[in-house]
């Protein structure tokens, strides 16, 4: 939603005031880290209950949102080490929705979409999935539900007010910089084998920072 991406703006800008050597680009931490063997990215799986992204498209009609940017705000809420709690999750919906009136309709949905993803953060095999369209969906959409995820991590970490710009890792401060490159990623791609690479990569790269985000800030202390 338009409000989302002027939270994660917002916070973009304090914590690149922290970040150094912004001369790396997305790429070059890619080939770094990247694993590119195929998994299944779609579908977010705990103890056998799935939510697609087409089923939580459809659970979410009529709310600003899109489902990975959801999926984003809640990965990056949960990153911070804040708990998804009533009372949380009520004054966090209301940052986030562009109109009030479809909070009860994200809300319930919302609550079990963080159970799982907070289970898959926390599971040492390295579980958690992006939620994001199919393969065969279009390039462009595809990568289009990479950007909403990416600016939804940004405000879901920024506006939980957990951690402050000085208590990042110089390495996290970094990666937010990349996050925040991916967000602003507007130029349409062809249809090829190579962009269809490059894609997977910056996925598995986004997917990868997550982890790293949650074990640095709030494996520490989930309140």
């Amino acid at each position: 939603s338009t409000k989302v991406k002027r939270l994660a703006i917002a916070y973009y800008q304090l914590i690149a005031d922290a970040a150094f050597n912004l001369r790396k680009n997305v790429r070059y931490r890619v080939n770094k880290c990247v694993d590119t063997k195929q998994v299944n990215r779609r579908v977010l799986t705990v103890s056998g209950d799935e939510i697609g992204y087409d089923e939580l498209q459809q659970a979410m009609q009529g709310s600003a949102l899109e489902p990975s940017e959801l999926h984003g705000l809640l990965t990056g809420w949960l990153c911070s080490g804040s708990s998804w709690s009533k009372t949380e999750a009520s004054s966090a919906l209301t940052h986030w929705l562009d109109d009030a009136s479809t909070i009860h309709a994200v809300e319930a949905m919302a609550k079990s979409l963080s159970d799982k993803i907070l289970a898959q953060l926390r599971d040492s095999d390295l579980a958690y999935r992006m939620l994001l369209p199919a393969d065969g969906a279009d390039i462009n959409f595809r990568r289009q539900a990479i950007s909403d995820w990416c600016s939804g991590f940004l405000a879901g970490f920024g506006t939980s007010g957990r951690v402050q710009q000085d208590d990042l890792h110089p390495e996290v401060s970094e990666v937010f910089i990349d996050i925040a490159r991916i967000a602003g990623l507007d130029e349409d791609m062809l249809d090829s084998e190579e962009n269809e690479k490059d894609l997977l990569e910056i996925e598995e790269y986004v997917r990868m920072t997550a982890l790293m985000v949650f074990t640095d800030c709030a494996q520490q202390a989930i309140h």
